[in-house]
């Protein structure tokens, strides 16, 4: 059977994306810990770039933390966050400094085009009470859908 070039570029996304999955289970050189029960993970997001920058970003207890040593130490994020009820964090696939963070409260996105180091409220046009989820598109870096509850 020969694959056509859409089904070939669409082999080649899920090979890369498995080969991203793998290579974050494999970068953890120990056993995950956590200060159990008191660190719920509420979401976690790796930088495109995980392999070089070694970066990823969490929701643990309500904060928002990013590692930039493969998960060693870590710090909390807050410049331009306001309340700490968030929800989903989502990189952009083709700049490791562009994400979204979704939280809960009228439907609020935070925007950071520094990796994480300062956000700014990108809520315009949406009618959500609380964004659950966020995904970046990987055809566009100008398209992020939001999903959540409705006001």
């Amino acid at each position: 059977m020969r694959l056509g070039q859409k089904n070939r570029r669409t082999l080649g996304a899920i090979a890369a994306v498995g080969a991203m999955i793998a290579s974050a289970l494999v970068a953890v050189s120990g056993p995950a810990l956590a200060h159990v029960p008191h660190d719920d993970i509420g979401g976690v997001a790796m930088s495109p770039a995980y392999a070089t920058d070694q970066t990823a970003i969490a929701i643990v207890r309500n904060r928002l933390m990013r590692t930039t040593d493969g998960g060693t130490s870590w710090d909390e994020l807050v410049t331009g966050l306001h309340g700490k009820d968030f929800e989903s964090i989502a990189f952009d696939p083709f700049d490791a400094q562009r994400l979204v963070v979704g939280a809960k409260g009228a439907g609020l996105v935070y925007r950071s085009t520094d990796g994480g180091d300062s956000f700014a409220a990108s809520s315009t046009g949406l009618t959500l009470t609380s964004v659950t989820d966020l995904a970046w598109s990987p055809a566009t870096a100008d398209l992020v859908v939001a999903a959540g509850a409705p006001f």
